[in-house]
């Protein structure tokens, strides 16, 4: 369907579980790829194998067969799929933001979320220019006078 997933393999045991799921346990164990070693020789090969097989489920298929094969697996989740997946809400990792210039706005959360110690987004940040005078007047000396040429030439 388009969508990606990341499967985890970290050890000969796990890859032998993803083989026997793909249909061809014979290449796990004693087989050609077998052993980690074996499968960073050929790694294009393996990959095309595992890929030739993801091809023929959609991601939420591929996710549910691997969990029941204990197959570390998970979705790569694009920005439409974020908004909608519960880990995502269950972890807080978007808030809304109120912001006076464009209204609602999803971001990032802060992370790590830390019980004891937890962020927070408050602000957007400020407006563009919002801090011309503090920073041309009272750090560089600049006068009203030469904040308004500078804005008037387009310059600030």
């Amino acid at each position: 369907d388009g969508r990606w997933v990341a499967i985890a393999c970290t050890n000969d045991k796990i890859y032998g579980r993803l083989a026997k799921l793909m249909g061809c346990p014979e290449v796990a164990g004693e087989g050609r790829y077998g052993t980690i070693r074996q499968r960073e020789a050929d790694r294009a090969g393996v990959d095309g194998m595992v890929t030739d097989w993801t091809m023929k489920h959609d991601q939420v298929e591929v996710v549910t067969l691997c969990e029941g094969a204990e197959v570390p697996c998970g979705i790569v989740a694009s920005i439409d799929e974020i908004f909608d997946n519960p880990q995502y809400a269950a972890r807080n990792n978007i808030v809304r933001v109120a912001d006076d210039r464009i209204g609602d706005l999803a971001v990032p959360n802060v992370v790590p979320n830390l019980t004891g110690t937890p962020g927070s987004v408050d602000t957007l940040g400020p407006a563009l220019g919002a801090h011309n005078a503090e920073v041309y007047g009272a750090l560089l000396g600049l006068t009203a006078a030469d904040l308004e040429a500078l804005a008037a030439d387009g310059v600030i």
